[in-house]
């Protein structure tokens, strides 16, 4: 089983609700990536799906709508399947005005009343900085849906100290959410990551 990155292409730009949902009356399953803006959503998506898929920037909050992304996974006999991936606005750091963070707010909140039982939503943190206060109130927003949502620790080749080492381990024990510790930019540990991702979706 594995996903076709070759396949893997972009599909379109959502930055409407009305958009949302003509797009998502075509769309029986999908996957949504969410967290902080500077968390490497764009690496994680090239180094996951395929190079080059998203844009990377060194400047948080380039990603200010929807990206829709088509990805497919072949299973054990060989046989195809098509999947759609969400990538949302990153939340809680990015430099954008009042009426850009309401835009962001509106079609966020419906995207996630809408079609939140439609989805396997990917929660990616900073494993140097997890749980910070904007993904605590994702947390405890997130739960007032009956959706399946699992946390992706980026970043751990960053923990250089033994001490962070340990104390994010402890973190990670203690997750009642099932829960992926990788680097994307190293491309570290995303192999597991990637046959539990494939063994849920064939499910669905």
């Amino acid at each position: 089983m594995k996903i076709l990155r070759e396949k893997s292409i972009h599909i379109t730009t959502i930055a409407t609700i009305e958009q949302m949902d003509e797009y998502f009356d075509k769309t029986d399953y999908g996957v949504v990536l969410c967290g902080r803006s500077n968390v490497g959503k764009s690496t994680f998506i090239n180094a996951f799906f395929r190079n080059g898929l998203a844009r990377t920037s060194k400047t948080p909050g380039k990603t200010r709508d929807v990206q829709v992304f088509s990805f497919t996974i072949a299973d054990r006999d060989g046989e195809e399947r098509q999947f759609t991936a969400f990538d949302l606005p990153g939340f809680g750091h990015a430099r954008v005005s009042k009426q850009e963070r309401k835009r962001w707010d509106i079609l966020i909140a419906d995207f996630f009343d809408t079609f939140h039982t439609k989805c396997l939503f990917l929660h990616l943190m900073d494993a140097q900085h997890p749980f910070l206060e904007n993904d605590r109130l994702f947390h405890e927003f997130f739960h007032k849906f009956d959706a399946e949502h699992w946390q992706i620790f980026n970043k751990i080749d960053k923990l250089k100290k033994q001490s962070d080492r340990a104390k994010f381990k402890n973190i990670l024990k203690s997750s009642l959410t099932t829960s992926f510790a990788i680097s994307a930019d190293k491309k570290q540990d995303l192999k597991q990551l990637e046959d539990a991702f494939i063994s849920y979706l064939l499910k669905q």
